[in-house]
């Protein structure tokens, strides 16, 4: 596995640049109570979410691309399903960026709106918020980590990285999928400290896992 070392350093940043891109993508203004308002004046914020979403989507499928001839050297099977899942999620990403410009676009419309009757773009505008938060928080999150599952499954069967990591990666998919699951029966908010938390686990299994990659490759441990 030593001949990989150069390619898995380029999959552990691309995983930080994941993470960065992620936390650059967010839009305060949308999430706002008055986001019909606040995502129009503040479009720049918009854009720049729309650009590090479409970078992540490009991210996720390098990943994958370049993870899957290391990963089918030891089952065939679940390198396709990864990159599978990784395809999906970047499907998911571009959806949601398209929303999110739509969002803007409605908000644009309703500031120069001179009607006092308004309240289709607020249908439109709940319509399109929930779609997003379906897309993002659950569609491809729950692909994203099944992604995650199906890699650590197979990181434990070629013993590349060691088996806590491992491990750690499996539970924190699992929580992540929890943590949308309670958002779809709407026992928990997707902006709310709870969903955070739900999610941290993953998060920082991903980053120590792109340490690793950086630092030390895949060997037999």
């Amino acid at each position: 596995m030593d001949t990989y070392n150069g390619i898995l350093i380029v999959v552990g940043t691309l995983y930080l640049f994941v993470f960065i891109a992620g936390i650059l993508s967010i839009a305060p203004a949308v999430d706002d109570p008055d986001y019909l308002t606040k995502s129009a004046s503040n479009s720049n914020q918009l854009y720049k979410a729309v650009f590090f979403q479409f970078l992540m989507a490009i991210l996720y499928l390098g990943i994958a691309i370049l993870l899957y001839p290391i990963l089918k050297v030891s089952d065939e099977r679940l390198a396709v399903g990864f990159l599978g899942s990784r395809i999906m999620t970047a499907l998911f990403v571009l959806i949601g960026t398209i929303i999110l410009l739509l969002i803007l676009r409605l908000s644009q419309g309703f500031i120069k709106e001179t009607s006092s009757n308004s309240s289709h773009y607020h249908v439109i505008g709940d319509l399109l918020k929930t779609a997003r938060d379906l897309v993002n928080h659950v569609g491809m999150i729950i692909v994203l980590c099944t992604g995650g599952i199906i890699l650590n499954i197979g990181m434990i069967q070629s013993e590349l990285i060691p088996i806590w990591l491992s491990v750690w990666g499996i539970l924190g998919s699992v929580i992540a999928m929890s943590a949308s699951v309670l958002v779809v029966i709407k026992r928990v908010q997707i902006v709310s400290p709870t969903y955070l938390i739900l999610n941290v686990p993953i998060a920082l299994q991903e980053i120590v896992f792109a340490v690793f990659l950086i630092l030390k490759g895949f060997k037999l441990v």
